[in-house]
């Protein structure tokens, strides 16, 4: 049927499930309902039955899903446990690309049930109401890294946890330019309300063990100094980050009470304890990026880097980039005296662009 066949592009379409055939040939698919289309009832779109017409196109190359599913169906009307999503794996090994978007939990269910190489790009835009699809999200992503075979520090990975959306990037690097990346882009957003439940989600499920570039982009929730922002928590399992870049309200305060944490010995013959030589957080530590939206506590960070520097543990670069204040001459020369390298500071604007 339809043997020259390679592209299907359908817009706003009412489809035939029960007949859709077996396509051999297609490489290219689009099930696309417009943003200026209503949602589409329960049974214009059925979950089963898009699963079941993609596993008749096993030559599939590109693949678009964008607000086909229901908003009203969600993990709770739909069954988390439901024999629909258990056993449901679609094999696509030929998959170069995928995109979901939409407002329903089912977008994760689908994410989870493809079979997809490691080599292909992924961007996943969905709106959810159920805390349990962070799960099924985060144990997808860590299971196509743990596939993705990489090289000791070369793996980057970029958290974004702003307001009500949380987001994930990760990708592999050239091991000779940090900045040029190997592997195709992974981006994963989703629009949540569960606050700070995402970072412990992300604790459990994504190991951090072999990141060694990573971004945490953090613009919520006003805390004192010595409060750290829950994200933080990540820095205890980051051992071979080298390269940090943080921007938003985490940088001002979080960052310098993680860059101060250190272990400590036993008690000696004294009953005093010994300062350890090493650091609890960011060990290996040597390039940091800070992008401020608030006035920064310079001497709580020049004090940091100072007790790093003299324990060995010097950084090789700083970076600082501020929407308001300034750098006195007296703060930049105790911060220089503390970093081996390079210190650089600048300002941007009110959208983020750094300027001359």
């Amino acid at each position: 049927m339809l043997p020259g066949l390679s592209v299907l592009d359908l817009h706003d379409c009412t489809i035939s499930w029960q007949n859709f055939p077996r396509l051999d040939h297609v490489t290219f698919l689009s099930l696309v309902v417009s943003d200026d289309f209503p949602s589409p009832p329960d049974h214009a779109y059925p979950f089963e039955s898009v699963l079941k017409a993609l596993r008749g196109l096993p030559n599939l190359e590109q693949l678009v899903l964008h607000r086909i599913f229901s908003e009203t169906e969600n993990l709770e009307t739909f069954g988390f446990y439901s024999g629909v999503y258990q056993g449901t794996a679609v094999e696509l090994p030929r998959l170069d690309g995928l995109y979901l978007e939409g407002h329903s939990d089912l977008y994760a269910l689908a994410f989870a049930a493809l079979e997809l190489p490691s080599s292909s790009t992924v961007s996943f835009f969905a709106e959810i109401t159920h805390p349990d699809i962070i799960d099924v999200v985060l144990a997808k992503c860590q299971l196509i890294m743990e596939r993705t075979p990489i090289m000791k520090h070369r793996r980057r990975i970029e958290l974004g946890h702003v307001a009500h959306f949380s987001s994930v990037d990760f990708r592999d690097l050239n091991q000779a330019q940090a900045d040029e990346e190997v592997s195709p882009p992974f981006h994963i957003r989703l629009d949540q309300r569960f606050g700070d439940l995402f970072i412990d989600k992300v604790c459990q499920h994504l190991r951090f063990d072999d990141i060694a570039h990573l971004v945490l982009h953090v613009y919520t929730r006003d805390r004192t100094f010595g409060q750290q922002h829950p994200i933080s928590r990540i820095f205890e399992t980051c051992q071979s980050v080298t390269d940090l870049k943080v921007f938003g309200e985490l940088a001002t305060d979080g960052i310098t009470v993680a860059l101060s944490e250190s272990p400590t010995s036993p008690p000696n013959a004294n009953g005093e304890s010994e300062t350890v030589k090493t650091w609890q957080m960011l060990p290996e530590l040597q390039s940091l990026e800070l992008q401020l939206y608030s006035k920064i506590q310079n001497s709580n960070l020049t004090e940091a880097l100072r007790m790093r520097h003299e324990s060995g543990s010097s950084l090789q670069q700083l970076c600082i980039n501020f929407k308001d204040g300034r750098i006195s001459e007296d703060e930049r020369i105790g911060l220089q005296r503390c970093v081996v390298d390079l210190v650089r500071w600048k300002r941007f604007d009110a959208q983020g662009n750094l300027l001359p």
